[in-house]
C-alpha cells in the first residue's frame, strides 16, 4: 500500500466517484517533499483507519481496495493544479513577509510583533489545506446522503 518517509515514497490524493459503502477512487501518487510527480494507478478504496500508522519519519494509511480502476485524467489535472497553486501560494507568502522583515528595524520592533508576524505566516501557508479540508469532508458527506 501507500507509504511515506520523510515525505518521499507513494502516497493517495485526491477523491472521485464516492459511492453510499463509503469507497471512492482515488490516484496513487510517487512523491518527492509530498509533492505528487507521477500518478502510479487508481484503486477503488474505503477507509480503514485501523491500519493507520502515523509516526514521525514514516506515515502509512489504511485503505481497503475493492478494484483497479483507469487513472482519471481530471483528478490527475486537479492534483497537480493544487499542488502548483500551493508551491506558488507558498513562495507568494515567503516573498511578503520577508519583505516586511527586510524594511523592519529588528532591534526596535518588540520581539511580541517579530513572532505575530511569524505565526500570520504560518497560519497562512496552512490556509489552503484547512479549505481544502472542508470542501473534501463536506463533498464527501453530500456523496453519501445520495
Amino acid at each position: 500500500m501507500a507509504f511515506t518517509l520523510n515525505g518521499f515514497g507513494t502516497t493517495f490524493y485526491g477523491e472521485s466517484n464516492h459511492h453510499p459503502d463509503g469507497s471512492y477512487q482515488t490516484t496513487k501518487w510517487f512523491v518527492v517533499a509530498f509533492f505528487p510527480l507521477v500518478p502510479l494507478e487508481s484503486l477503488r478504496v474505503t477507509r480503514n483507519p485501523v491500519a493507520d500508522v502515523n509516526l514521525i519519519l514514516y506515515q502509512a494509511e489504511g485503505f481497503n481496495v475493492i478494484q483497479k480502476v483507469p487513472v482519471e485524467p481530471k483528478q490527475v489535472f486537479f492534483t497537480y493544479l493544487f499542488a502548483t497553486l500551493y508551491v506558488a501560494w507558498v513562495v507568494a507568502v515567503g516573498w511578503y513577509f520577508l519583505g516586511i522583515f527586510d524594511k523592519m528595524d529588528t532591534k526596535q520592533v518588540p520581539a511580541l510583533v517579530q513572532w505575530m508576524y511569524i505565526g500570520t505566516a504560518g497560519l497562512a501557508l496552512w490556509l489552503p489545506f484547512f479549505a481544502l479540508f472542508g470542501w473534501r469532508r463536506a463533498s464527501r458527506a453530500a456523496a453519501i446522503r445520495g
